[in-house]
């Protein structure tokens, strides 16, 4: 985390109430394949993204089931 505050969560269901704060110079890790949503709550951030992939973008449901 560069700037601002970036809000993440786990699971299927899109639960801003209950997602964890990451502040400059925090950092977090998506395990491969789990479920997440993350994002800012109406604040710039910037954030650095890195990782090894190839690492698909799949989308859910709410039941988990992948959207085409």
């Amino acid at each position: 985390m560069i700037k601002g505050t970036w809000w993440a969560g786990t699971g299927t269901v899109l639960d801003k109430d209950n997602s964890v704060p990451l502040d400059p110079g925090g950092y977090m890790k998506h395990p491969a394949g789990a479920v997440h949503f993350d994002g800012s709550k109406g604040e710039d951030a910037i954030v650095q993204i890195s990782g090894m992939g190839p690492a698909p973008i799949i989308f859910v449901d709410e039941a988990g089931n992948p959207i085409d």
